[in-house]
């Protein structure tokens, strides 16, 4: 079965060029798959794209950010969800172990500081699921430290 994440990169050429010309590329991802992909099967997915990147060009993978307790909606419960992304972000860390131009950003423990496996609530933005304006400052620090990296060492 092609997945909508084939079928978009497929569709991808229009954006080669920017590509391209890119010293560094972020992909993250949210937790859409968590509902209806095994872990398995969304870094599968997650590989499909990374083969599509341009030669030469360092790609960043973020980490799926927790969620918090009081989303419930987009797994059966909110420790499958957690537990999905766990397992999930551990084959995306190996994913990207394998591949000598990704490296793999976690964001996790500034955003989950007690270490619970759910997003700290004062970087919730009250559904469970997405940033506040403090959770994202956080998050889009350590991703351009991430890139401040790539660009040393590239």
């Amino acid at each position: 079965m092609e997945s909508v994440v084939t079928r978009r990169v497929a569709s991808w050429p229009v954006y080669m060029p920017a590509l391209e010309r890119a010293h560094c590329i972020v992909l993250a991802f949210g937790i859409n798959d968590t509902s209806y992909r095994s872990s398995a099967a969304a870094v599968r997915n997650y590989a499909e794209i990374l083969n599509a990147m341009p030669q030469g060009c360092h790609v960043i993978v973020s980490a799926i950010l927790p969620t918090s307790d009081s989303s419930n909606s987009i797994a059966n419960s909110v420790d499958d969800r957690s537990g999905w992304i766990r397992e999930f972000n551990s084959e995306l860390e190996s994913l990207a172990d394998e591949r000598d131009n990704v490296t793999y950003l976690d964001s996790t423990p500034l955003l989950d500081r007690d270490g619970d496996n759910h997003l700290d609530s004062v970087f919730d933005d009250g559904d469970g699921l997405h940033l506040n304006s403090k959770g994202n400052l956080v998050w889009s620090a350590s991703i351009g430290q991430a890139i401040r990296t790539s660009a040393k060492t590239n």
